[in-house]
């Protein structure tokens, strides 16, 4: 029983007398693993953005063959338009496919906005991370954790 009070009241002298070293080498350390753990939900934000590119891309595509494949649908109708200005129907169908043709032209230009800005997010996020892991590879990875990779 004396033997247990003795060693837990060493335990307990040994806990209090944590050095200013340690400490600042404990902060170091958690101011490494929160940039690491920054680092991680940009890489994992990067994978997301890149794995929406190629739908990004294809949906863009289509748009503008949409949009190209109305404006001359649009052209036609406007063409035969001419040939006969006074007929009701016709100039009814000219009047839809511009409209359609704008709608068209609108969704391609609004796809191939967004498929820029993701390319400019994604290249940004690149350079951030870049930056950052960057940082890292001087870090006293080695001594607080031997098996760590940055």
């Amino acid at each position: 029983m004396i033997g247990l009070l003795l060693a837990l009241t060493l335990y307990g002298s040994i806990c209090a007398q944590v050095s200013a070293d340690s400490v600042k080498s404990l902060e170091q350390q958690q101011a490494l693993l929160e940039g690491q753990a920054k680092l991680n939900k940009q890489q994992l934000q990067l994978a997301k953005w890149e794995r929406e590119l190629p739908e990004k891309k294809r949906i863009a595509a289509q748009k503008q063959t949409d949009a190209a494949n109305a404006a001359a649908e649009n052209a036609r109708i406007a063409a035969a338009l001419a040939l006969d200005p006074a007929d009701r129907k016709l100039a009814r169908k000219a009047r839809k496919a511009a409209r359609h043709a704008e709608r068209c032209a609108r969704e391609a230009r609004n796809a191939a906005e967004d498929l820029q800005k993701l390319q400019d997010n994604i290249n940004e996020l690149r350079t951030r991370i870049a930056g950052q892991s960057t940082s890292f590879s001087g870090s006293n990875c080695g001594i607080a954790y031997p098996n760590c990779r940055v």
